[in-house]
């Protein structure tokens, strides 16, 4: 099922009140740069507890490569991990990454949100804007073109 681009905020992902629930994966497409980043929502075991984290991909595995940087309230805010706070005035690129994901509003005209899809082919986690908005991942899409 083909996923639909989100230039504004929608009940699918309405920053905060969406991440205060959302298991997921959302992609960020910068349109100034068309740069993206995908972020991987989910509530993992720890001890006796259970949290949610929020992680960022940053490998070419768009399962496993990810790298956690902070906890979901149950408000929907991020409270990014001490170890990747600034410190200082200026926030950190990881606190930064919170305030996209908390604030589409804030991002409108700036930023696409893009929910998980899957390719209508394998099956594959798509975290590309093209390829979630397409349906399928370049190398499915090389398939069906044939030789």
């Amino acid at each position: 099922m083909q996923q639909e681009t989100l230039n504004e905020p929608t009940p699918a992902f309405s920053g905060r009140e969406s991440l205060a629930k959302y298991n997921g994966r959302v992609t960020v497409k910068s349109l100034r740069t068309g740069d993206h980043r995908t972020f991987a929502i989910q509530t993992e075991q720890w001890t006796d507890e259970s949290a949610r984290v929020v992680s960022l991909l940053d490998g070419p595995d768009n399962e496993s490569d990810y790298t956690g940087f902070g906890f979901i309230q149950p408000d929907g805010s991020i409270r990014v991990w001490l170890s990747k706070r600034s410190g200082t005035s200026r926030p950190s690129t990881w606190e930064q990454y919170a305030r996209i994901l908390e604030s589409p509003q804030a991002f409108e005209g700036l930023c696409e949100y893009h929910l998980e899809a899957r390719c209508r082919r394998c099956g594959r986690t798509l975290t590309t804007p093209e390829s979630i908005e397409s349906g399928i991942g370049p190398v499915c899409a090389g398939k069906e073109e044939g030789p």
